[in-house]
Formats: C-alpha cells, sequence, structure tokens
C-alpha cells in the first residue's frame, strides 16, 4: 500500500509538472517540427533536382552577337534598338551505343561511343531598316515689333476760389418778462389776497414784512419763501400747472388767522 500511494503521488508531482510546462513544451515541439520540415525539404530538393526545373545549377549559354563580313556588308554597326532574342534548341540527352558482338579484328574498336550535341545558338539575322535622318527644321528669326505707347496727357488742375457761405447768427429770444407782484405782511394778512397769472408765466414776488418773521408759501408749486422780520424778500417761479392754488403763512397759527389768499393760474390760448 505504501509503494502504491508514493507511486501515486510522484505520478500527481508528474502531472501538475507537465501541466506547468506544456506551453515550454508545445514550442519546443513547434520548433522541433518546423526545423524537421526545413531540413527534409532541403533534402528532397537536393537529391531530386532534376523533378524541380528551378533548382537546377546548369547556367545558359550566352548568345553572342552576329558580326557581319566586313567585304560584303560593309563595317559592323551599331544594333538597332530592336535586338532580336536568340533561340535555344535543347541538348537531347547521350546515346549509349551497344557493344558489338563480332569477333575482334586487329584493330582495337572502342567498346562504347558516347555522341553529345553541342548546343548550338542561332541567332536570327537581323531586318531592320535605318530610318533616314529626319531633316533639321530651319528657325527663322523674326525681327521684334516695337510698339509706341502715345504719354498720357497730363491733367491741368484750375483752382477754385473758396466761396464762404456766411450762415446768419441765431436770433436769441429775448427774455420773457416777469410778472412782478409786491405784497406786505403785518398783523396776520397780506397786502392783497388773490393773485391772477397765464399758464408758463415767469412770476417774481416781493414780500415786505413790517413785524415779526413770515412765510410766502404755495404747496402745489413748491414755492416757500420766508421773510425775516421787518425785512424783504423776492422769489421767482413759473406758474405750472393751471388751476387755483392757496397761498400762506406757514408761521404757528397765522393761516387759522386769516392770513392766506388765491393764486390764479389761467389756461393758455
Amino acid at each position: 500500500m505504501q509503494w502504491k500511494t508514493g507511486r501515486t503521488s510522484q505520478m500527481h508531482k508528474v502531472v501538475r509538472m507537465l501541466g506547468r510546462y506544456k506551453r515550454l513544451l508545445a514550442v519546443i515541439l513547434s520548433v522541433e517540427l518546423a526545423a524537421g520540415t526545413i531540413v527534409f525539404v532541403f533534402i528532397y530538393f537536393g537529391f531530386f533536382p532534376e523533378r524541380f526545373p528551378f533548382f537546377r545549377a546548369e547556367p545558359l549559354p550566352l548568345a553572342t552577337e552576329p558580326q557581319e563580313d566586313s567585304q560584303t556588308h560593309g563595317p559592323a554597326s551599331s544594333l538597332p534598338s530592336s535586338t532580336p532574342v536568340p533561340t535555344f534548341s535543347p541538348t537531347p540527352p547521350p546515346v549509349e551505343t551497344p557493344l558489338s558482338t563480332e569477333p575482334p579484328s586487329a584493330t582495337p574498336t572502342p567498346t562504347s561511343t558516347l555522341t553529345s550535341v553541342p548546343a548550338t545558338a542561332t541567332s536570327l539575322p537581323s531586318t531592320a531598316t535605318p530610318l533616314p535622318p529626319t531633316p533639321t527644321p530651319t528657325l527663322t528669326p523674326v525681327p521684334p515689333t516695337a510698339t509706341l505707347i502715345p504719354p498720357t496727357p497730363t491733367l491741368t488742375l484750375t483752382p477754385v476760389p473758396p466761396t464762404a457761405t456766411l450762415i446768419p447768427p441765431t436770433p436769441t429770444p429775448s427774455p420773457q418778462p416777469f410778472q412782478e407782484f409786491n405784497l406786505t405782511a403785518q398783523s396776520f394778512f397780506f397786502t392783497t389776497n388773490s393773485i391772477t397769472v397765464n399758464q408758463g408765466d415767469l412770476v417774481r414776488v416781493t414780500v415786505t414784512n413790517l413785524d415779526s418773521e413770515h412765510t410766502f408759501t404755495i404747496d402745489e408749486l413748491n414755492v416757500d419763501l420766508t421773510i425775516p422780520a421787518l425785512g424783504t424778500a423776492t422769489i421767482e417761479f413759473t406758474a405750472l400747472p393751471a388751476g387755483t392754488y392757496l397761498f400762506y403763512c406757514g408761521v404757528g397759527g397765522h393761516r387759522g388767522a386769516g392770513m392766506e389768499g388765491a393764486f390764479i393760474v389761467l389756461a393758455g390760448p
């Protein structure tokens, strides 16, 4: 049992080793097979070259150029561009003559005679006819012709005197006159309780104060003038838009005491 177990374990080791190196063994076998094939081909073609004409090492006979007789055809001339290709006749194999059965005579007779036929290269005669020389054309010089170009006339520039265009000055509109009003503030009243102007008029109001501080105020037209005690103050504004407004004194209870009036702006035509 121990011997069988050891043998089995060795077989397993061998199988594992073959499994590891199976690729290497496959490569080695492929290389050996290729090398054997190459050696077989060289040996086969070396021993049997007559079966494969392209492996023959016999040199082909060289073609000799034909030489013409200088007495009959003149000096040798250069071959034309189209040289005929020589034809070669194949060499027959040597013929072996059988031995003679006659009794030997006084003259020794050769036992066998090998007759060899030399390879002859038959060259075809050249039949090319030389072409006559082509005449060279004669070039006739043509005298150059000069073309005269007339000169371009020069343009004469005539100076034109500059013309001054007078632009009349734009008339400056005269300033619109102010609608002036003079008021007096005293004892919680104004000397007038109504002012009338046209829409768009320039209004100038001058207020003279005869007692404590007063104001001239119109809320809708953003007019607010402060007159100091015993002083005079002036304000200018544009009467826009049309309507009836109220001017008054905004100090303390002066407006409630009756210090106010109407400011009327009439619409234009």
